[in-house]
């Protein structure tokens, strides 16, 4: 018992030094993911509650994020897909029980985004957003 009081404290004191990390302190640091945990100790039975949990890709980008509100249950779900370039290709949201709610679905041209095409539950379409750039004229 004393071993993962031990244990939670330490998650419970590295969590907040790594709760916000950025794609540069993921990648140099070779972070695979971060955990956050909470105990609410004015409770007869506390327990710990894991608040949330974000997943990182060998490039330091986020692959996953799980959110929790005080109760443990999941108020965000979200898995991201990346090419080779390193642009977001996916973005799926999921409800509370892991099932899609909603699709992003990204296009690139000279890796700048060109469409997001956004899919329901069914995987029908639901709507399309366009991005259209000017650019300065280079003489």
């Amino acid at each position: 018992m004393k071993q993962l009081i031990l244990l939670l404290s330490i998650i419970l004191s590295c969590s907040s030094a790594f709760a916000q990390v950025s794609k540069k302190e993921a990648l140099e640091k070779k972070i695979k993911s971060v955990a956050e945990w909470e105990t609410n100790v004015r409770g007869r039975k506390s327990k710990p509650v894991q608040e949330s949990f974000t997943k990182y890709n060998e490039a330091g980008k986020t692959l996953e994020i799980i959110e929790r509100n005080n109760s443990g249950e999941v108020t965000l779900h979200e898995k991201y897909e990346y090419d080779e370039a390193g642009n977001k290709t996916t973005e799926i949201q999921m409800n509370s029980h892991g099932a899609v709610v909603k699709k992003h679905v990204y296009s690139y041209e000279n890796n700048l985004r060109t469409s997001r095409k956004t899919y329901g539950p069914n995987g029908k379409l639901i709507a399309e957003k366009m991005y259209i750039y000017e650019f300065f004229k280079i003489d």
